[in-house]
């Protein structure tokens, strides 16, 4: 590539003799500096499109990826200039969740008052994740880093009044109208059995929960009230949705028991929505209905497949799952199986067929012979158990430990 430069550079020169005039015997020189200058603008050239081409993830994710260069999308919720730094926050809670920061040595390449520029809008910023005080940032050393995205996801405003209710996904989504535009809205603090996950078939009481959305909300004017966060990662609306009669659709779907408090971030309702939780529980109402024996008695009936466990004689546990198994101590049980339901969630089945490969299951059948206990995934984060000694429903993750603890004391004596 230098010898092309340096051949067109020298016949620029025979056409040109300014450059022999000023610089007669430093054309060398000249092609050089040309040359280097070309060249960086090629690399800045084949560098400029890396941003865009990044994996983009969301921010509730940006803490697996320490080291790595990413763009992380989300939404500023909060915001703070110290005069020694802008601190973009995408979610209330700054001292835990992914930041996005800008130092002052920084301040003059970006707008004026970043702080308020960004704020509540959804962006994608891009950069090296760093650990700092055990939570993720990326540093912004220019605006090229960060994107406001032109989401016609959000229609704005504190709240709103007569949204039409055009269609309901499932039992906590729907569809609004509003102005002319089509909205998706994902109800907040409530979950309810998936109907249409792309990966799972329909659970345990979807069918039910959608019905009961339908009855109550579509075809009808609601109003909506928003909390911290507007949009989810799906750009979804979050929202309160408030029924012509007054009533609150996401508490009624939680206190006629069509779903669950969903606690996984906090929102200004939550101690209503665990006590109406609870409540519906105890009166047995909707999916708590049976105590969770009729949820496992309809995923037999389904004939869905079960994970199974194996306890030996000599006190080894195996874990199968389709055809692959593993060799696990029975501390590390609940994990697995916490791993198991992330990742068929996750994962079309090529992709996780290379995922249980990396983290160790084979794909050979397991020499050992003993105690077989079935395990079936149930709706809200829970377990059932069935083995000869004992059938256990409705166990959380924390509580596995104890029911394989009791199982092994039965079978090793």
């Amino acid at each position: 590539m230098f010898a092309l430069f340096h051949k067109a550079l020298c016949r620029m020169g025979d056409a040109y003799p300014l450059y022999a005039y000023v610089w007669p015997k430093g054309k060398d020189v000249i092609i050089f500096l040309l040359f280097s200058v070309t060249l960086m603008g090629v690399l800045a050239a084949g560098a400029a499109p890396l941003a865009e081409t990044q994996e983009v993830i969301s921010w509730e994710d940006a803490h697996h990826y320490y080291g790595e260069l990413k763009t992380v999308e989300g939404v500023i919720v909060k915001s703070h200039n110290s005069g020694k730094a802008v601190f973009l926050n995408f979610h209330p809670n700054w001292k835990r969740y992914f930041t996005a920061v800008i130092l002052a040595e920084d301040f003059h390449k970006f707008p004026e008052n970043p702080e308020r520029r960004y704020l509540n809008k959804r962006v994608r910023v891009t950069g090296i994740i760093k650990k700092y005080q055990d939570k993720p940032e990326i540093i912004l050393h220019s605006p090229d880093a960060i994107q406001i995205l032109n989401h016609r996801s959000d229609p704005g405003g504190a709240g709103l009044k007569g949204v039409l209710v055009e269609r309901v996904a499932d039992g906590d989504t729907l569809f609004i109208r509003y102005r002319g535009e089509r909205y998706a809205v994902r109800l907040i603090g409530v979950d309810t059995p998936e109907t249409s996950h792309p990966l799972k078939p329909v659970q345990y009481f979807a069918d039910e929960a959608t019905q009961f959305t339908k009855t109550l909300a579509e075809g009808k004017a609601v109003r909506l009230e928003f909390d911290w966060q507007r949009l989810d990662k799906y750009d979804r609306l979050l929202a309160y949705v408030y029924l012509p009669d007054g009533r609150m659709l996401n508490a009624e779907i939680i206190k006629q028991g069509f779903g669950f408090a969903y606690l996984k971030y906090p929102f200004k309702r939550l101690d209503l929505f665990k006590q109406l939780e609870s409540q519906a529980r105890t009166e047995g109402k909707g999916l708590w209905d049976g105590e969770g024996f009729k949820e496992l008695h309809w995923l037999q009936k389904q004939r869905r497949e079960p994970i199974l466990l194996t306890l030996s004689a000599r006190c080894i546990w195996d874990i199968h799952y389709l055809q692959y198994v593993r060799q696990v101590p029975m501390s590390e049980i609940p994990a697995s199986l916490s791993d198991l339901r992330l990742w068929t969630n996750e994962y079309a089945p090529q992709d996780l067929d290379l995922c249980l490969k990396q983290a160790g299951w084979q794909a050979i059948p397991s020499s050992e012979i003993g105690e077989t206990i079935s395990v079936y995934e149930m709706t809200n984060m829970r377990w059932g158990f069935i083995s000869r000694l004992a059938v256990r429903v409705n166990v959380p993750q924390k509580g596995i430990q104890a029911f394989l603890a009791e199982t092994q004391r039965r079978i090793c004596r």
